[in-house]
């Protein structure tokens, strides 16, 4: 038996087949996903197995590929996406077939151009490479969710050792656990925030009311034209749903920011940061770093959780993907 699952504003059906998983996109609509599934299962159980994976051409998927990236992703970011898949099909041109097809493209294809990219490092620094590994296993990752193949060749390749990268500071599970016992009203309200979704001062004294969706237990955070990160669909873990349906239920009848003071004004963004370091001065953070450290911690957690370092990037809204590398070392040192 199948299953559904959301990610993002998609559904998508799992399914087993000649001993394989598959995950297929069932769009954006739950009932027409399941649809879907029962489908593929009648199917499968007439011995139809040919509508499971539907090979397509290397240079097909990834143009279909950069066509849905571009109406995604910041400029910057799909720049990087188009640039990587250029050199891979330069590799791919010269070492093989430039109209081989994407189950062509095995584990030892991409071990081959990780030595190339090893070879040809010049002065790319070892992050620079695995944005590139990690970049690539995106995509192939997409391959798999539409059906396009069953298993993704760039998970059995070693990323690059990153001796000398600095590892962003955390706080322990300890020191949180020690820093919201110690906090209350508004200021606890804040941090939990910020540990739990990675928004920061700028977002918080920003978030509406209307932005947030408790039917499908996100918050729908807006695109903002002077902020580093871009608009994103952030899921509620319970914890913090909890912590909205608090703030609602204090929520008076014309309040349309979260985050608003006694007289009926929003907090200032200085004034929820002012809130960060007053909290952490409690277990001596420099209050310079203090809301770097909560969202660095937000980073660790979900990568703990088994998030990757794309779905990490579009859970911090960040325009440029590059800078989810500075994350790396967490998931290196698993």
């Amino acid at each position: 038996m199948g299953t559904i699952l959301k990610i993002g504003e998609d559904y998508f059906i799992e399914f087993t087949a000649r001993g394989l998983k598959y995950r297929r996109n069932g769009g954006k609509d739950k009932v027409s996903a399941a649809r879907l599934l029962k489908e593929i299962e009648a199917k499968i159980q007439k011995g139809e197995m040919s509508i499971i994976a539907s090979d397509v051409e290397v240079v097909t998927f990834f143009k279909d590929f950069l066509v849905r990236i571009k109406s995604e992703e910041d400029p910057r970011t799909f720049a990087r996406y188009r640039s990587v898949i250029k050199h891979f099909q330069e590799f791919i041109r010269t070492a093989h077939s430039c109209d081989c097809k994407l189950s062509e493209i095995t584990p030892s294809v991409i071990e081959g151009y990780r030595v190339v990219l090893l070879e040809n490092a010049g002065d790319a620094k070892p992050e620079d490479l695995n944005l590139t590994l990690y970049l690539l296993r995106d995509i192939f990752d997409s391959a798999i969710n539409f059906g396009h193949i069953n298993d993704n060749p760039t998970h059995h390749t070693r990323l690059i050792a990153m001796p000398d990268q600095k590892i962003p500071q955390t706080l322990s599970d300890t020191d949180v656990q020690r820093l919201v016992n110690g906090l209350s009203g508004a200021t606890l309200n804040i941090v939990n925030l910020i540990l739990r979704t990675g928004m920061d001062a700028y977002e918080l004294s920003r978030l509406k009311w209307t932005n947030i969706d408790l039917g499908d237990n996100c918050f729908k955070i807006e695109s903002m034209p002077d902020s580093l990160r871009r608009g994103r669909q952030m899921p509620m873990d319970h914890e913090v749903l909890m912590i909205i349906r608090q703030l609602q239920s204090q929520r008076s009848v014309h309040q349309d920011y979260v985050f608003m003071d006694k007289s009926g004004q929003k907090f200032k963004e200085s004034e929820i940061s002012d809130h960060c370091i007053k909290a952490a001065a409690k277990i001596g953070i420099n209050r310079s770093s203090v809301q770097h450290v909560f969202r660095n911690t937000f980073a660790r957690t979900v990568l703990k959780k088994g998030v990757s370092l794309i779905g990490l990037h579009k859970l911090l809204g960040l325009k440029d993907i590059a800078r989810v590398m500075k994350y790396a070392g967490f998931v290196m040192k698993k």
